[in-house]
């Protein structure tokens, strides 16, 4: 059962609904209901260092790989059993490091089975080091959380996405690169179509942070004036895409960052494509 104290932690997040900094993490490093993820690909990168308490999690856990499918969200259930090896509980407040993109994919899994304590954060690992903040080798082995999946209804699909193209108050962003979405790519060499979803305007990923490198957001005035530049004006429903759902990833949490309301297109571009849905080309 559920009581205050359980979700307390949760509810004090004093960060942005999507992001904590590396000091708001120091500061509560020691909170009983923290988990710290460290998300990769493979061992290697938490092997060689990880922020002190972190538990590995492999990307690949939570994401689907199939006939027709490439990194889509498994089901509820089978993302409830992964949270809960890797220590979440209902009450957890979870920050979430790594590869960019695919801690964002891990932000999205949590908030896609209704978990309500889900932080990035933000400048990841490097701005952890850069701050001078200690790490690990220690391997941490979590005890087994508790968790109910609640799925939510902020995943659309595509034939949502179709009946939303010509409503007003709906921006279509495609968080690829420009040569993507405009279909100079070939559509990579032919694998897809060549171009974007009808009414979609472009806002790549990696304009909303410093680099790659160094994974920070932008202020937040910046990000406002590079998602109005995508369309989405203030109280615009805010639709995000990619290729195959992971650059969307960071952009969906900076649009819950934002405040906007907020949908994201799993199958992407790929599903989109499969089902020879309208394109545009420009």
């Amino acid at each position: 059962m559920l009581t205050l104290l359980t979700i307390l932690p949760a509810l004090l997040l004093t960060s942005s609904p999507a992001f904590v900094s590396h000091t708001w993490l120091r500061d509560h490093a020691q909170d009983a209901n923290l988990v710290i993820l460290h998300v990769a690909q493979n061992r290697g990168a938490y092997d060689a260092g990880h922020i002190p308490g972190a538990v590995f999690l492999a990307w690949n856990e939570f994401v689907f790989n199939g006939p027709g499918a490439a990194t889509e969200m498994p089901d509820a259930a089978a993302l409830e059993k992964v949270f809960e090896r890797a220590g979440v509980s209902e009450g957890s407040t979870v920050v979430v490091y790594g590869d960019p993109l695919m801690a964002a994919r891990a932000f999205v899994a949590l908030e896609y089975i209704g978990h309500q304590g889900a932080r990035i954060l933000d400048g990841g690992l490097p701005a952890w080091r850069s701050a001078g903040y200690p790490v690990s080798r220690e391997r941490v082995r979590p005890r087994t959380g508790t968790l109910t999946a609640r799925p939510t209804s902020f995943v659309v699909t595509a034939d949502t996405v179709l009946a939303m193209i010509d409503r007003p108050n709906i921006a279509l962003v495609d968080a690829r690169p420009e040569r993507e979405f405009t279909g100079e790519d070939g559509g990579m060499g032919g694998m897809h179509a060549a171009g974007h979803i009808p009414t979609a305007r472009n806002l790549y990923w990696e304009r909303l942070i410093e680099s790659r490198a160094n994974p920070l957001l932008h202020d937040d005035a910046e990000l406002r004036r590079l998602f109005e530049g995508a369309g989405a004006k203030p109280g615009s429903t805010v639709v995000i895409y990619c290729m195959i759902g992971m650059r969307a990833s960071w952009a969906y949490a900076v649009a819950r960052h934002l405040d906007y309301d907020v949908k994201f297109y799993d199958g992407s571009w790929v599903d989109w494509s499969q089902r020879k849905l309208p394109v545009e080309r420009q």
